[in-house]
């Protein structure tokens, strides 16, 4: 008898199974599979993300003839993403802000650029705690503004002051106590 008891004559065994054991580049393809879908995801919900993440909010001309109507003590900042003197103004403005606001003051800031997205990134790059609108540099004529940085004083329903061009912090101070001063 050639065969075994278990197989009819003249059939070989199966070879006996191998044990499934993964090898290196299996491991790197599932890792490339995981690393992909998580990249996918990031990239998907980046949009919703950045929405949520806005820092200036567009604003109309009515709008901001409102603000310069305003009877609360308000600094308005005039400025633009290009402009290397308004950057330069934007940590000493937030710093007088805090300093400020507990005695009143508000503080907002305009964005004059020609389209959002360059002031939204100088502010993320340099942010601050007060709100900031962004209006467009077709309003520059309609508010009369020539140059920047330019900070407006509105008090009582009116603008007080025009302060135009990068001013020192004790200067600034120094105009905001007698602006306060005004407005009791």
């Amino acid at each position: 008898m050639t065969g075994s008891a278990f197989l009819p004559e003249g059939e070989a065994p199966e070879p006996p199974a191998k044990e499934h054991q993964p090898t290196m580049q299996h491991h790197t393809r599932t890792l490339f599979v995981i690393v992909t879908a998580l990249f996918s995801l990031i990239l998907c919900s980046a949009p919703a993300m950045a929405a949520e993440d806005d820092v200036i909010t567009p604003i109309t001309l009515d709008e901001v003839h409102t603000l310069l109507q305003s009877d609360t003590p308000l600094v308005i900042s005039l400025m633009t993403s290009w402009c290397g003197p308004c950057r330069e103004e934007l940590p000493m403005l937030d710093l007088l802000y805090s300093d400020y606001r507990a005695q009143g003051v508000e503080f907002v800031g305009i964005s004059l650029d020609m389209a959002q997205e360059p002031m939204e990134k100088m502010l993320r790059e340099v942010p601050v705690s007060f709100p900031f609108y962004w209006v467009g540099e077709s309003a520059m004529e309609d508010l009369e503004v020539n140059a920047v940085p330019q900070l407006i004083l509105v008090k009582n329903g009116g603008i007080v002051q025009r302060l135009v061009g990068l001013l020192g912090e004790a200067q600034l101070r120094g105009l905001l106590d007698d602006f306060l001063k005004q407005t009791g």
